[in-house]
């Protein structure tokens, strides 16, 4: 991948997390129930394939590819020391 880049901040309590914080990927992270929301939100809402969400030690992401052959990730990450934002 080139580069990162950060397109979208928000705060909401409606993707906090369900499990305890020794469940997450690691201390801290809480981001799992943004993420499997925009894998369905996606697809059902735009027939966007992608992948299953896969956890990594900063938060979680999406892989897909267009009918083109490009390809992409939706990273997603809380910011440090909140689990609504």
């Amino acid at each position: 991948m080139e580069s990162l880049r950060d397109i979208v901040e928000f705060r909401s309590p409606r993707f906090t997390p369900v499990l305890p914080d020794e469940c997450q990927v690691n201390p801290g992270r809480f981001i799992a129930e943004l993420t499997y929301w925009l894998c369905i939100r996606l697809y059902e809402e735009h027939r966007i394939v992608t992948s299953y969400p896969e956890c990594e030690d900063w938060g979680w992401f999406l892989d897909y590819s267009t009918d083109k052959g490009d390809e992409f990730a939706l990273h997603c990450g809380n910011i440090d020391g909140t689990n609504d934002r």
